[in-house]
């Protein structure tokens, strides 16, 4: 199973953004969004981002 990395970028001390370190298309896709306010968002969406991966045979790793 292959790891992919995506990266928290904290913008700001109440925002932050999830990218992919990956150029591939599929795992751009998958982390297609905007900025990101609350902790309850950033939870659910990594939890979406975690299943779309297991979906097509990778596994992510979230780092700061």
């Amino acid at each position: 199973m292959e790891t992919v990395k995506f990266a928290i970028n904290v913008i700001s001390p109440n925002m932050c953004r999830i990218v992919p370190n990956d150029i591939r298309r599929r795992f751009k896709e998958i982390a297609d969004g905007g900025c990101i306010m609350s902790l309850d968002v950033m939870l659910a969406e990594m939890e979406s981002i975690t299943k779309k991966c297991a979906e097509i045979g990778a596994s992510a790793l979230f780092e700061m």
